[in-house]
């Protein structure tokens, strides 16, 4: 668990990376946004009812050798959106 907060609120053991949407709570890690969508459909935070739940995670980071020796760095954001209906 970490000390600085950022644990899933529910299941308290894996990092936040998903976003409930209109209320932009960031507090559920992906496998119990995964299984709220299926069992509920109202943040935990506030109860408010959600729509979508918006996935983000860290930039991802890759280094590569370049043609001439020097290290190239590219990165790209991992963001998934899943819609309630």
């Amino acid at each position: 668990m970490d000390d600085n907060g950022s644990e899933c609120v529910i299941c308290m053991c894996e990092s936040r990376d998903t976003l409930i949407l209109p209320c932009r709570h960031l507090c559920l890690c992906n496998g119990c946004a995964d299984n709220l969508r299926y069992q509920a459909n109202n943040c935990p935070i506030c109860r408010a009812k959600f729509y979508a739940l918006l996935q983000v995670r860290a930039m991802r980071r890759k280094v590569t050798n370049g043609a001439s020796g020097q290290a190239v760095v590219t990165t790209r954001p991992a963001v998934r959106l899943l819609l309630v209906i």
